[in-house]
């Protein structure tokens, strides 16, 4: 069954909702109405306005509010007023319809936010200013405009990034230039429609020494060893540590071609070489590849001689194909040198 984008929407608010009471029928004591907004809950530090039709921020209670949840409550904007003086830890605003944040609208929070929840929403860009503030930020949630949205972050201390949204079609050549200087992040990009990363796609994670990609769930067909590593000197240096966070690649219609070959030797030799978690282990282990007769098969156990490596481009009745020749030797030379 296939649902669309306004049917998803509605079953997404239906699982927030649900959730929602869940957390409440679960909770410990304490919760009850928040002073000021009655259709919020207050426990502790933490304030819930999920699935409240508020269209502009609420009245704060009198409570060191450390936790805020405003979800699915028809937001539009954030002001430099709206969320004036909080001291927030951790924010999530999932499921708005925020399009416009304010200049400065965080900055109250410049050293205590570490967590911000900005997915589902209406952004066509965010302002520079509305995140650079944020010192301690590492964990940011993003939806649709990859490009606009990761310009002017402050992001080295970021640790997770995941994107996600149908819309995303593309990844600009300097979308991760404000991690570059990043010690350590896990990179999620996830349910969109991108069928091929740019060459220049690590031009920036590349520098980062601790760097992990998820990359499930994308219409990703083919993926070149040139992306990761440019040439064989790059290889030489950092072999699989590259991606020492591992690289996920669960759910992509991936095509079990010669070209892809490279990426089972990869896997084995990672696996091999880097200690990791079982979670880890095991969605890296899920990734598989179709072949001609539409089976699939796991991408860790793929290679070359199980591959569709045909030489058709050197047999005799064939036309000459340089580029096929080229392709050829040079996926044949990566699955020796990954061995």
């Amino acid at each position: 069954m296939v649902f669309g984008d306004g049917c998803k929407r509605h079953m997404l608010r239906l699982a927030i909702v649900a959730t929602c009471l869940l957390a409440q029928v679960v909770a410990p004591g304490g919760l009850e109405p928040c002073s000021g907004s009655p259709l919020c809950t207050c426990r502790a530090a933490h304030m819930s306005c999920t699935a409240v039709p508020l269209h502009r921020f609420p009245e704060w209670p009198q409570i060191d509010l450390q936790h805020l949840d405003i979800s699915m409550s028809y937001l539009e904007v954030i002001t430099e007023s709206s969320l004036d003086g909080l001291r927030l830890q951790t924010l999530v605003l999932v499921a708005n319809r925020i399009h416009y944040i304010e200049s400065h609208a965080l900055s109250s929070m410049s050293s205590s936010l570490a967590s911000l929840d900005l997915g589902y929403n209406e952004f066509t860009e965010i302002p520079e200013e509305g995140l650079k503030d944020l010192r301690v930020l590492n964990w940011l949630n993003l939806q649709k405009t990859l490009k606009n949205q990761l310009h002017g972050i402050d992001a080295r201390k970021i640790r997770y990034l995941e994107i996600k949204g149908s819309n995303l079609e593309r990844i600009s050549e300097d979308a991760f230039e404000p991690f570059a200087n990043s010690q350590e992040i896990f990179v999620k990009i996830t349910e969109t429609s991108i069928s091929k990363l740019p060459a220049t796609f690590m031009k920036h994670l590349g520098q980062i020494p601790q760097l992990g990609i998820d990359i499930s769930y994308n219409q990703i067909a083919r993926l070149n060893p040139a992306i990761f590593y440019p040439n064989f000197t790059s290889w030489s240096h950092v072999a699989t540590k590259l991606l020492s966070g591992g690289l996920i690649m669960t759910g992509n219609p991936l095509r079990c071609e010669c070209d892809l070959a490279w990426l089972g030797a990869w896997l084995r030799r990672w696996l091999q070489e880097n200690d990791a978690g079982n979670e880890l282990r095991r969605a890296m282990r899920s990734a598989t590849c179709r072949d001609q007769l539409g089976r699939h098969l796991p991408l860790l156990q793929l290679r070359a001689d199980e591959a569709e490596c045909h030489a058709s481009a050197l047999s005799s009745d064939a036309q000459p194909n340089f580029i096929n020749f080229v392709y050829t030797i040079t996926y044949s030379i990566w699955v020796i040198v990954l061995r």
